[in-house]
């Protein structure tokens, strides 16, 4: 079963290190720079469960992606008996 796609919304050096690890361990890692490409992403690509965010860079901006998450709920936002398939980067 292949692994999910993982978006990822951080500075490029803070990206390319995360990509790194997540390569390596079999996970498929995409940058999103803002919630219209987040929202893109996800409507084209069905295997995104994850994504990471930067909280910290503007935070406004991960508001609006987290927006756009919480839009995507089905595939974000699970009840708390299931794994979460959602994380903020800070």
């Amino acid at each position: 079963m292949p692994r999910s796609v993982v978006a990822i919304a951080l500075p490029r050096p803070e990206f390319l290190e995360v990509d790194e690890q997540l390569n390596a361990a079999g996970y498929e890692c995409i940058a999103v720079q803002s919630a219209t490409d987040l929202d893109g992403l996800l409507a084209s690509r069905q295997d995104v469960y994850v994504a990471i965010l930067d909280c910290e860079t503007d935070f406004d901006r991960t508001l609006e992606m987290y927006d756009v998450l919480r839009e995507n709920g089905g595939r974000f936002c699970r009840p708390a008996e299931r794994p979460l398939a959602w994380a903020e980067y800070a």
